[in-house]
């Protein structure tokens, strides 16, 4: 997949991940098992440190780790209405790949 047409989320204003609510990650890559344990280290630190989405990006980002934008992801009214999100979490490092981000957020920074 290429991410020409997506925008890396440091470009975009911050969010904030609700991370009591739902927050699953999904591949459907043939290295997705793999990929997966690979990531799961750095999404286990996300959580625990409740880091916005631009702390992650940044904190992450000499790992070889970027967020994106998933603008194939077709945003419900529901998913409006819930503050769901998706993105992607890339991988160019280690175990190469990309995996989809489903969470609900639970603020965004604004335009300044």
């Amino acid at each position: 997949m290429s991410f020409e047409q997506e925008t890396n989320l440091l470009d975009l204003p911050n969010q904030y991940i609700n991370f009591e609510g739902n927050f699953a990650v999904s591949c459907g890559l043939p290295n997705s098992k793999e990929l997966l344990f690979y990531l799961e280290p750095y999404l286990n630190q996300w959580v625990e440190n409740n880091d916005s989405v631009h702390q992650f990006a940044t904190r992450f980002a000499n790992a070889g780790l970027s967020l994106w934008t998933a603008s194939d992801v077709s945003i419900t009214e529901d998913d409006r209405l819930h503050q769901r999100a998706y993105f992607y979490l890339v991988s160019e490092q280690g175990e190469q790949g990309y995996v989809l981000i489903h969470c609900q957020l639970s603020h965004k920074d604004h335009l300044q």
